[in-house]
């Protein structure tokens, strides 16, 4: 036999294996048992300093809105006294 016969049995030898099977359930579940939960208090502290910037960001929003339905209105109101 030469070399290229030998190579090509491995290589059917070794398409016919798979891999091996491995249970590592219990091992992962111990672990995360043992795991403390952690405590994210920067991230609860990032979470309420983002929402109240976002609550103001949404009332400013809101009052621009409500001006865009009538711009001129203020500007129209000064007007009126200096016309008269």
């Amino acid at each position: 036999m030469n070399e290229e016969q030998i190579l090509k049995k491995l290589v059917s030898a070794a398409r016919g294996d798979g891999p091996p099977r491995i249970d590592v359930a219990e091992r992962v579940l111990a672990g995360l048992a043992l795991a403390a939960e952690p405590r994210n208090l920067l991230l609860w502290v990032f979470t309420a300093a983002s929402s109240a910037a976002a609550s103001v960001v949404a009332f400013l929003a809101l009052r621009v809105w409500a001006a865009r339905q009538d711009p001129f209105s203020d500007f129209l109101e000064s007007m009126m006294a200096v016309m008269q």
